[in-house]
């Protein structure tokens, strides 16, 4: 560009773009390389213009420039509305702005440091014809992910460096047309480029391409709603049919705290970009937008990958239990049966417990009641039992002379499964028996006692 070409800043005005300038996918950043070039202002000036932040020009048209403007960020929702103000952008998003319902808004790593193009992309756009001063090519919003790897239409890997000096390119240049080298201003389209030699590379190419579909424009892809509601809802079916250790099973498969999984089954915030990519791993999916499938799609596309450890046929088989669960809870309730612990009721009905509270969250309540009266009542009995039978072997330890220590008491301890009694209770247990032989007018009261204490 020639620098007496350039406007003064002070006049710069919506920037009108044309319907056939823009391409399909296109990103901020290359609306914003468009603007400046079409009518030769300065695009540092028009980035900070843009993007209104106190960066340098330099930082404003490398890294930053797409992490602001293509990101899920606020502010790329803002450059969104602005670039519609200033360039007359209508119903057009040049950012990944639409997954903000679900992505966490910092979207740290989902951007690439420095500009990747495709070559055969730019080859096809320098030859098309063209206004005086209209760009000659575009970049894709994809191309700036970090993940991005290869070009969804012609599947070639992306480019990251001129063919010819082999530097590295700023997503916007300050000194050159967009499609051609920042530092020696040859073709970006003859940058080097890798092209599938075979079906079997192409179809792997497809396949990665496929997995990632919800940040690929060009990828028909499943009409989902893209919520962390859905999201949640998802993770909370998964969990209930993994049963009662199903936080901890899927938190470990997705590499992330059962707090953190906690928190999104509420839907409390958004998920860290890192964190869904964990996600579609952890659940073996072979595309983005499955984890946002109708909750029983969902659950049948991960059942193979947990290998059988989800219990499938819980959903199918819950409606016709679920008469059977209610007849059965009023019986406990009427007293016909004992009430047992809700992990043991759903184990009867071969259900979760997290289907249980769901559907009868009244009726165990009660239960529950009634079975710790019930689990109070056997631990009262339990340690009734233990102090009748510490009793007795403290009393047949002092007739036979023997000091009150655990090896001569176990021995005399009998009728009592010292695996089921905690210590702290065996130890109340020993000091009541002991206090009651020695105060006991029934003993030999010639006998010495007191050498028969020890100190544990």
């Amino acid at each position: 560009m020639n620098t007496q070409d350039y406007y003064d800043v002070s006049e710069v005005v919506p920037f009108l773009l044309l319907e056939h300038e823009i391409e399909d996918g296109e990103s901020n950043a290359s609306l914003i390389s468009k603007i400046a070039w079409k009518y030769r202002v300065k695009p540092g000036y028009v980035a900070k213009h843009i993007l209104q932040n106190s960066r340098s020009m330099l930082e404003a048209l490398s890294r930053d420039v797409a992490v602001s403007g293509n990101s899920v960020t606020d502010k790329s929702f803002e450059v969104d509305l602005r670039l519609a103000e200033v360039a007359g952008v209508r119903d057009f998003s040049g950012s990944y702005a639409y997954l903000r319902p679900f992505l966490d808004n910092g979207a740290r790593g989902l951007i690439s440091y420095h500009k990747k193009w495709c070559a055969q992309c730019y080859a096809e756009s320098m030859v098309k014809p063209r206004e005086r001063r209209q760009a000659r090519v575009s970049d894709q919003l994809y191309w700036s992910l970090n993940l991005a790897t290869h070009c969804s239409k012609h599947l070639c890997s992306l480019s990251e460096v001129c063919g010819k000096c082999f530097q590295k390119q700023p997503y916007i240049s300050s000194v050159v047309e967009p499609g051609f080298c920042h530092s020696c201003f040859a073709s970006l389209a003859d940058a080097p480029h890798v092209v599938p030699e075979n079906d079997e590379e192409s179809d792997e190419i497809i396949a990665k391409l496929c997995k990632y579909d919800i940040f690929y424009p060009h990828i028909k892809a499943p009409n989902r709603e893209l919520s962390m509601t859905r999201l949640a809802q998802n993770l909370r079916a998964i969990i209930d049919f993994c049963g009662d250790d199903g936080v901890r099973d899927v938190s470990f498969r997705c590499g992330v705290s059962e707090h953190t999984l906690k928190d999104w089954c509420r839907a409390r915030h958004g998920i860290s970009f890192e964190s869904f990519m964990g996600l579609i791993d952890g659940f073996g999916l072979s595309r983005a937008s499955d984890l946002f499938a109708p909750t029983e799609e969902f659950c049948l596309l991960v059942r193979e990958h947990f290998c059988g450890r989800i219990a499938m046929n819980v959903r199918q088989d819950r409606s016709s239990a679920i008469p059977d669960i209610s007849a059965y809870l009023k019986s406990v309730l009427n007293g016909e049966f004992e009430a047992m612990s809700r992990a043991k009721i759903a184990e009867k009905f071969g259900v979760s417990v997290g289907m249980l509270e769901h559907g009868f969250k009244n009726e165990l309540l009660e239960i529950s009641e009634l079975y710790n009266r019930k689990k109070s009542a056997a631990s009262l009995k339990s340690r009734d039992r233990l102090q009748f039978e510490m009793n007795r072997a403290i009393r047949r330890c002092g007739s036979k002379n023997r000091p009150f220590d655990w090896a001569h008491i176990f021995v005399e301890l009998h009728n009592i499964d010292l695996k089921l009694v905690k210590q702290r209770d065996l130890d109340v247990a020993k000091t009541k028996a002991v206090t009651a032989y020695l105060k006991s007018t029934r003993r030999d009261q010639e006998r010495d006692v007191e050498a028969l204490m020890v100190d544990d």
